[in-house]
């Protein structure tokens, strides 16, 4: 009995490991912890594709496989540690595959800056991926074509579609004939100097 309460002694000092980002141990402690909690939360690992040279692992909703959190580990693929200091952070999105293919983001997690305990790195990650799937539920789907809408960098709603490009399901608001620059005339334009 004893035996077993000092392996779990050992194990949760060993949890309590201060992540050190100068020694090649201690992130490789860290990739190794990060890989662990993935699995365990039903994360695959993805091909990002040839440019991108860190390990991604993505988790599908249950009712809609387009619709999936990514997590960028800042694990390099070959090297097996995650990056350096100051070079990188564990990023997590909610992207959600377009009808032609592409992903587009529908939600950006505030980033996961490796510093202090390994577990509690790990459970920022954990808590980064729970925002997503809540902030899923405040996704507002677009009026013209029913798919997620994002925020742009303006802070307006935008269609992951992007439908308001096809004409064809777009409605234009009508616009007054006669205002506008582009309605003036070249000698009303020559007078302004422009």
């Amino acid at each position: 009995m004893g035996k077993v309460h000092r392996q779990g002694t050992e194990e949760s000092k060993m949890n309590e490991v201060k992540y050190d980002p100068e020694c090649a141990i201690s992130q490789s402690y860290l990739a190794g912890e990060v890989l662990v909690r993935l699995v365990r939360c039903g994360f695959k690992e993805i091909d990002p594709g040839p440019k991108c040279m860190e390990r991604v692992f993505e988790r599908p909703r249950n009712d809609d496989a387009d619709i999936r959190v990514v997590v960028f580990t800042s694990i390099h693929k070959t090297k097996g540690l995650v990056r350096g200091k100051g070079h990188d952070a564990i990023r997590v999105c909610l992207v959600r595959r377009t009808k032609n293919g592409t992903d587009r983001g529908l939600v950006k997690a505030k980033r996961v800056n490796r510093v202090g305990l390994v577990s509690a790195i790990c459970d920022r990650m954990h808590e980064r991926m729970r925002d997503c799937w809540r902030a899923l539920r405040d996704v507002k789907s677009c009026h013209n074509c029913d798919s997620p809408m994002f925020i742009t960098k303006k802070g307006k709603p935008c269609c992951s579609e992007l439908c308001f490009k096809n004409k064809s399901a777009y409605k234009a608001k009508p616009s007054r004939a006669g205002h506008g620059r582009r309605h003036q005339t070249s000698a009303t334009m020559q007078n302004r100097n422009y």
